[in-house]
């Protein structure tokens, strides 16, 4: 034991290379973290005794599933219920709440108590993951995360598992609630239902509850603290006493909550909404519209939208959830420092303004390399998976068509899950491509470039010119 404590000890090789390699590059402690916890899972899954049919899942098959789970994402290629064991679901929920939580929250705290006080730069880590200098200790910031986590799952999982209790044994009913729970609080898209959520599409206490967790887990950890905080000011200003994130982020959620489910209604009123009642219709609507950006659930048939409508949500995907929390995409404080950007172009605003504060051109120049980055990836990712399921495959498969490839693309790279049906029928190299795809969308691009630059910072500067643009 003693031996086992100073090996984590003073300045042993193990401390050494964890404090100084790592913890000095916290970009690549997180690339480390997923990937360790992804491999761990694929080789878990391959377990015989993971699958319900005899034998094991085809490695592909596996690291698929594991990335899947551990980056949030929901894309399967066979339905969890009918293809896994007990067993392996809850290797599958093991890693989607290692994911969704963070596995740097994990790994951080177990360093911190083995190597003892983290440097400077290592205390960047949960900086990084949460995307927000949280002001705050670092056990302090973890204990809040825990802390939440509990809270906000522990009560999904009881009111989810009192309404599982009118369909199902308590024991089957309490598992359920348990599983759904924690999927859509990490905003997994993950379901053990045999028929997925239809069965309760128009159940309103179940889309309430459902909606509450996706909301929760995609507004971030930093601001339900700031929330929390505010809340004994209730009556003194609450909304000014927010941060100026905490406000964008609110008000920016509110905006595609609201904007998706007007828009989902009115193009799908005579289509997939057609023969639901009005309550119904609005029930419907409001849900998709939630768990388009970040959690994957589908309450209706993806594949019977209408062209207008699935681009909709390739937009709301595409944004995905806020920075710090469960879900994927560009994010939504990028997205609003994009539009704010966009317009301040024609106006006589030299920066740009939002709720009396001026954000700093770094971050509107981070926010705009996002954008692109992501808009580089997807259309770098349709181009790979064109050639490997149309190109390459002699034109075989011709029930796949650009708009499900795309539809593939972002909601892989926005770790979001919704699918037109093509994740099962993609050739095994298609399978590899979105494997990636949701490990880089989880990721997220700052922190990829952050995890492959160089430390040395050039100093050189040269000579100054225009050029003409537009």
């Amino acid at each position: 034991m003693n031996i086992a404590f100073k090996l984590f000890r003073g300045k042993s090789s193990i401390s050494k290379f964890l404090s100084e390699d790592l913890l000095a590059n916290p970009q690549r402690m997180i690339l480390l973290s997923f990937l360790i916890v992804i491999l761990m899972g694929t080789s878990l899954l391959m377990i015989p005794s993971a699958t319900i049919q005899p034998g094991s899942p085809t490695i592909i098959d596996a690291l698929f599933t594991a990335t899947s789970a551990t980056c949030v994402t929901g894309l399967v290629v066979s339905e969890t219920a009918q293809t896994y064991t007990l067993f392996g679901q809850v290797i599958i929920l093991g890693l989607i709440q290692l994911g969704g939580l963070g596995i740097m929250t994990f790994s951080t705290f177990f360093i911190f108590l083995f190597v003892g006080k983290l440097s400077i730069s290592g205390r960047d880590i949960l900086i990084d993951t949460f995307s927000q200098n949280p002001m705050v200790e670092l056990g302090k910031l973890i204990k809040i995360i825990f802390f939440f986590t509990l809270i906000l799952e522990f009560s999904g999982w009881v009111l989810l598992s009192l309404r599982f209790t009118q369909d199902f044994p308590v024991k089957e009913a309490i598992y359920y609630g348990l599983f759904q729970t924690i999927s859509a609080f990490c905003n997994a898209g993950f379901n053990v239902l045999e028929d997925g959520y239809y069965t309760y599409a128009t159940d309103i206490y179940f889309n309430i509850v459902n909606i509450l967790l996706i909301v929760a887990g995609g507004l971030g950890f930093i601001v339900i603290l700031d929330i929390s905080t505010q809340l004994k000011h209730l009556r003194k200003g609450f909304i000014k006493r927010l941060s100026l994130h905490s406000k964008i982020v609110l008000v920016t959620t509110g905006i595609l909550l609201v904007g998706g489910t007007v828009i989902f209604y009115l193009l799908e009123y005579n289509n997939s909404l057609r023969e639901s009642t009005q309550l119904d219709k609005i029930t419907l609507a409001i849900f998709q519209s939630t768990t388009s950006r970040t959690a994957g659930f589908n309450t209706v048939s993806i594949e019977s939208l209408t062209l207008p409508t699935m681009f909709i949500l390739l937009i709301l995907m595409f944004i995905g959830a806020s920075p710090g929390s469960c879900g994927g995409g560009i994010k939504t404080t990028t997205f609003m420092l994009f539009v704010q950007n966009i317009l301040k172009q024609f106006s006589n605003y030299k920066d740009i303004n939002i709720y009396s504060r001026r954000v700093p051109n770094v971050t509107l120049s981070r926010a705009i390399a996002i954008v692109f980055f992501a808009i580089f990836t997807v259309g770098l990712f349709v181009f790979m998976l064109i050639l490997s399921e149309i190109y390459f495959s002699g034109h075989a498969n011709h029930e796949i068509n650009l708009m499900d490839i795309l539809f593939e693309v972002v909601s892989a790279f926005g770790t979001v899950g919704l699918s037109t049906g093509i994740t099962g029928t993609l050739s095994p190299v298609g399978k590899i491509i979105i494997t990636l795809l949701m490990y880089l969308g989880r990721l997220g691009p700052l922190t990829l470039v952050f995890a492959l630059r160089s430390k040395e910072i050039s100093s050189i500067r040269y000579m100054k010119e225009d050029i003409l643009v537009g």
